[in-house]
């Protein structure tokens, strides 16, 4: 069974448009840790709900911008027969962890079922490609639709209300709101993800030089020292920053981010410039602190994703300058955000 639905689903190109063939929705697996909820089966909300399986991440950015929206779903439908229930299919290792997982779940205040896909057989079964992703499937248990991306929310949600009117009749009293995401966007840089399994490039320089920023650099990753390889990032020396370990991004967008971990109990600090200078007010991201001297900095108090920079144009190239300053910091993704979002997700 799983086969077949796994080869139709591979054959289904367009991912925004009704199923010709509606497939049976996959159940989930047994024994996978589930939050917010006891355990849902497909076959328990079969003839009682409609429901969108939705693929999240809170280490990405669009998965993160889209969390807004679902949120408003889950409040606006789930007294009228809608079912929202979010699937975290772990992108490294620590995201196998169910605690920092309820922790991610706290920190964006997220209340909808949300189960932990540890070994991504969810994932495989959906046949799914990325985040932010939604399924809907109807109170026969059937997936009528599918969305990849953050575009097309407000057509979603149309589709949502049409299987539930044809659930129980149920018709929403006010149109769809239009898209949440702005008409001029600007630009930002692709995500870079950094390591052995899927990293990109990393210029290996002697010392990290202020150079002319350039449209060709855009997305350059440089780093200076002892950095080791690892199957998900690149991880600092054991001389910390003191070993002249350094990481330059040129970036464009209205804010940088990072994945970033350290090993061992303590708390680990990255120091943090753009363009040459330490960071202020007008344009730091929530999670930059001040030392004494007013040099600006993150403190690893988990492995997560760190809003660095948050810049009121995104037309510029910045240069971006990391510098951890103990042993065991580890970058595992550089993520980048435009203007798109109206009501952006840092809660």
């Amino acid at each position: 069974m799983r086969t077949a639905l796994l080869a139709a689903l591979l054959a289904w190109t367009s991912a925004g448009a009704e199923r010709p063939l509606k497939l049976p929705a996959p159940e989930f697996p047994k024994g996978a840790a589930w939050m917010n909820s006891e355990p849902f089966t497909m076959a328990r909300l079969k003839g009682r709900r409609v429901v969108v399986v939705t693929f999240i991440n809170p280490n990405a950015v669009a998965s993160l911008r889209a969390l807004n929206e679902i949120e408003r779903w889950w409040d606006d439908y789930a007294l009228d027969g809608l079912m929202v229930i979010g699937v975290h299919s772990p992108d490294y290792d620590f995201d196998r962890d169910p605690t920092l997982l309820r922790k991610a779940l706290k920190r964006y205040r997220l209340k909808f079922p949300i189960v932990l896909d540890s070994r991504r057989e969810i994932w495989k079964a959906y046949a799914n490609e990325g985040w932010p992703a939604h399924f809907l499937i109807d109170h026969e248990g059937r997936i009528v639709f599918e969305r990849l991306g953050e575009s097309g929310m407000p057509e979603f949600e149309r589709e949502i209300l049409d299987a539930l009117e044809r659930f129980n009749s149920y018709r929403r009293p006010t149109p769809v709101p239009e898209t949440p995401f702005k008409d001029e966007c600007g630009r930002a840089t692709r995500p870079v993800y950094l390591g052995q399994r899927r990293g990109g490039k990393v210029k290996q320089l002697t010392q990290l030089k202020t150079e002319t920023l350039g449209e060709t650099r855009d997305g350059e990753v440089a780093a200076a020292g002892p950095w080791s390889l690892e199957p998900d990032g690149i991880r600092a020396g054991a001389a910390g920053g003191r070993g002249g370990e350094a990481m330059r991004i040129i970036y464009r967008g209205s804010e940088a981010l990072a994945v970033l971990s350290r090993t061992g109990n303590r708390l680990g600090r990255v120091y943090v410039k753009q363009d040459n200078l330490w960071l202020h007010a007008g344009n730091a991201g929530q999670d930059i602190r001040w030392d004494g001297d007013e040099h600006s900095y993150v403190s690893l108090d988990e492995p997560r994703l760190y809003t660095l920079t948050k810049n009121k144009k995104s037309v510029n190239m910045h240069e971006l300058l990391l510098t951890p300053d103990d042993p065991g910091i580890a970058v595992h993704a550089l993520e980048f955000s435009d203007h798109c979002s109206n009501a952006y997700l840092h809660r």
